[in-house]
């Protein structure tokens, strides 16, 4: 078993690197056998891969057990999730499920599964419904137990498992209906066409539970960029003579949800030691909490106590400090001596680039998080050096008086320079510095040919 563990191990290590054909053929073999912990944990590990890569994964029946909730899965290395289902619960629910469903339906949907082809939508689907009702009946006899039978897990903790899935398969042909009639995720926005069909399948499935909306708002606010946007939608969605009693409470629940995962992100700022080096991936997780924050705080600042606007202010700092110490303080000394220090290289103008680019998009998110004072007089500061060293540059080479090398180093420096002016405060004064530089470069290079 020490053996097999390291051999995983070390293919885990290897599946990181080899190409993304190779990768989807020994992915498909580690499906096979994905029931043993080990090739569990395997998959853990890769799949941040798995998401980039895609393949077509073969159906199992483990995996069309979590379609209708393959959204609202929580953990497995996921950021920030939106959260319902804890990833660790899929084996010991299939158990469950496996043990106590009919053997003849069981072998049934085995045969099928295996003979479906991988890209075989319809036909996944199909299957799906019949092990979705069978699944849902399985765990709904189970938590009819006065106390689940001991094991691995304790009592305590497999009953909330099953009682976090069990609701999503009951309701797994409304989300699996809707889930194709709504944009490709992640779902940027979501038009008036888009809110009349969650609207039509909440007040369906509302019909059988009246509890059950939730599932189906959770399982889109999954599907989001921006799940904390779908709660300023809800306001207005009618769910029906069913549900009507029953809408403040699902959307206390699902905003609880929300407000977690904008804390998970923001936890994340802190953790990441990479966003110090990639100021256009820390604003751009930073514009995505904002939104979040801003939805949230609008749809929320009724239906909650002072604690939820606690707990998004705590959010809020956490971006501010980051975009303040990451992006705003660090600027000057990232962008200046990138173009007017030392040798100009593309590696460090690329860099200085980078960070002059993603300075300027903090103007965007600068006044929620009230950094609009600081973030201006930092762009206004460097503009306002870049172009002291600009004219300087210039002067020197109008001077006449400068040597070859020396012209050519004062050359670079001038046009790194005004690549940042045209970043960092646009390209007005840009090409005006451009047009005097390239005179001047024009001029010496006429001197220098004229000269005996």
């Amino acid at each position: 078993m020490t053996s097999q563990k390291t051999d995983l191990k070390d293919l885990e290590k290897r599946l990181l690197d080899v190409p993304a054909a190779k990768f989807r053929e020994i992915v498909k073999l580690l499906e096979q056998v994905r029931e043993r912990p080990e090739v569990e944990d395997t998959l853990a590990t890769i799949r941040p891969r798995l998401t980039q890569v895609r393949p077509q994964r073969r159906p199992t029946l483990t995996r069309l057990m979590c379609l209708p909730f393959e959204d609202v899965l929580d953990g497995g290395g996921r950021v920030g999730t939106i959260g319902g289902v804890q990833r660790r619960a899929i084996i010991p629910i299939w158990r469950i499920v496996e043990n106590g469903i009919d053997p003849k339906l069981l072998n049934l949907l085995q045969h099928n599964s295996a003979a479906t082809d991988p890209g075989d939508t319809a036909g996944q689907q199909a299957i799906g419904r019949q092990l979705w009702r069978a699944a849902a009946e399985v765990l709904k006899r189970r938590l009819d137990l006065p106390e689940p039978p001991a094991g691995d897990i304790p009592a305590t903790i497999l009953r909330r498992d099953v009682e976090s899935v069990m609701p999503f398969l009951d309701s797994a042909e409304a989300i699996e209906e809707l889930k194709p009639l709504l944009p490709e995720k992640p779902i940027t926005y979501l038009s008036a066409t888009d809110i009349a069909v969650i609207e039509h399948q909440v007040q369906m499935v509302a019909r059988r539970d009246p509890g059950r909306p939730f599932q189906i708002l959770l399982v889109v606010a999954g599907r989001l960029a921006n799940p904390a946007s779908l709660l300023q939608r809800l306001e207005d969605m009618d769910f029906g003579k069913h549900a009507r009693a029953q809408k403040p409470l699902i959307i206390a629940r699902l905003g609880s949800m929300v407000v977690r995962n904008l804390e998970e992100r923001s936890h994340h700022l802190t953790g990441d030691a990479t966003l110090a080096t990639r100021p256009g991936d820390a604003v751009a997780l930073a514009e995505s909490l904002i939104d979040g924050l801003i939805s949230a705080g609008s749809a929320l600042d009724s239906a909650y106590d002072d604690s939820v606007a606690s707990r998004l202010q705590t959010v809020r700092g956490a971006v501010r400090g980051l975009i303040q110490s990451g992006v705003i303080d660090a600027a000057p000394g990232r962008i200046l001596p990138a173009a007017l220090e030392g040798e100009l290289t593309m590696e460090r103008l690329q860099q200085a680039e980078d960070h002059a680019r993603a300075l300027r998009r903090c103007t965007r998110i600068a006044a929620p998080l009230g950094l609009g004072g600081m973030v201006e007089s930092t762009l206004k500061m460097i503009e306002e050096e870049l172009e002291r060293s600009a004219g300087s540059l210039i002067l020197q080479l109008e001077s006449g008086d400068t040597r070859h090398s020396e012209a050519v180093l004062a050359g670079s420096r001038l046009f790194g320079a005004i690549r940042m002016i045209e970043l960092v405060g646009g390209s007005s004064r840009a090409d005006m510095l451009l047009t005097r530089g390239s005179r001047a470069l024009e001029g010496l290079g006429q001197r220098a040919m004229a000269a005996p």
